[in-house]
């Protein structure tokens, strides 16, 4: 009995996995057919590209942090102000980001912040999904 039901189990398996192969988004699975976790994750289209982390980059630089509007109006104009700051609090590694309100940081400063705040985080045991909640 155990038998039929284990060649049930990967006969099922098999059909799920040619069904998704078939009529699933290329992307949101593996070519194997298992799911790719880290799409069904992320909301289609709220992906950061290395260009527009780039930009946020040069925005914190040029304008600061906290200066949402401008970096949108200048380099990012398809992402909220909302979508903007909860990117540099991913770039800063920290929750609340007002400590830095105003502040022009450079790519080091940045890098040197966040590992700082990962730190501090790891050690208070407040370090969750790459961002310290302070």
């Amino acid at each position: 009995m155990e038998m039929i039901l284990d060649k049930r189990d990967r006969n099922r398996k098999k059909y799920i996995l040619e069904m998704r192969k078939t009529f699933s988004n290329k992307k949101s699975i593996h070519p194997n057919g298992e799911l790719n976790h880290k799409y069904l994750q992320t909301k289609v289209g709220q992906y950061w590209s290395f260009e527009e982390n780039n930009n946020l980059i040069r925005g914190i630089e040029e304008f600061g942090i906290g200066s949402w509007e401008e970096i949108k109006k200048k380099y990012l104009h398809n992402w909220t102000k909302t979508d903007i700051k909860l990117r540099s609090c991913l770039l800063l590694k920290c929750f609340n980001i007002d400590q830095y309100k105003e502040k022009k940081l450079s790519i080091h400063e940045i890098l040197f912040i966040a590992e700082k705040n990962k730190n501090i985080g790891i050690e208070l045991n407040k370090f969750k999904h790459g961002i310290f909640y302070n």
